[in-house]
């Protein structure tokens, strides 16, 4: 399965994020490498945008081997798609790359469950969100891309499957949960805050676990 980590620079809420030290390595590093560890991913291309306010992701690219594509900044489901297009891939599971901690077991279950069910539109484990934020993912049909590209709503294009949710009637979503009432904390970097925060966790770690209940036990839920 194609994975594409969506990043990029121009954050409102915390600029440059993607490349922001953590634990002696930018984040989008982090990213690709657990994202790496998942069973079911072949391929791994950081979608970033063709704006020079994201030569430094490609850049970074270039110089860590890792494959980088590049397309429309605000218009994220037309920057994925065309991303999976020019690889022929019918499917791509979607990572955010400001998720240092995702889980590739996670990433291995929403590939399963995409692949054994009878031609979904989507599998995710956000609908509903029992997950905490960082660990999401969602493994989209390309054509349903295509599909509803004509029927979304302006904002709907930068958060990609917003328009598969709200067609929900009209598509095929197959979703799982992680056990739990509701997600117990995040482990996404968003905010100044949540970068210091997650900077000031993983310095007291001398390894950092893999799997996010793993976190959770060892007092991540308290700490986050």
């Amino acid at each position: 399965m194609l994975a594409l980590i969506q990043a990029r620079m121009d954050s409102s809420r915390l600029p440059g994020k993607a490349l922001l030290p953590l634990r002696g390595a930018p984040i989008l590093e982090h990213v690709v490498r657990r994202v790496g560890l998942a069973r079911a991913v072949t391929d791994i291309v950081v979608a970033t945008s063709v704006e020079i306010t994201d030569d430094p992701i490609v850049d970074w690219c270039e110089g860590s081997g890792v494959e980088c594509a590049r397309g429309p900044l605000v218009d994220v489901l037309a920057r994925l798609v065309g991303i999976a297009d020019s690889r022929s891939a019918p499917a791509f599971a979607r990572i955010s790359g400001d998720s240092p901690l995702i889980d590739p077991r996670i990433v291995d279950q929403a590939i399963a469950l995409f692949c054994a069910a009878d031609e979904p539109d989507l599998a995710t484990n956000v609908w509903p969100r029992t997950f905490p934020a960082g660990q999401s993912i969602e493994v989209v049909r390309v054509q349903a891309a295509k599909s509803v590209m004509n029927s979304l709503l302006p904002l709907e294009r930068e958060h990609v499957t917003a328009g598969l949710y709200r067609l929900s009637a009209d598509y095929k979503i197959v979703s799982f949960t992680s056990g739990l009432p509701s997600a117990p904390m995040s482990m996404a970097v968003d905010t100044p805050e949540e970068y210091k925060r997650m900077a000031a966790v993983l310095a007291t770690w001398e390894h950092v676990p893999v799997e996010w209940r793993t976190i959770v036990e060892l007092g991540g839920a308290r700490d986050f």
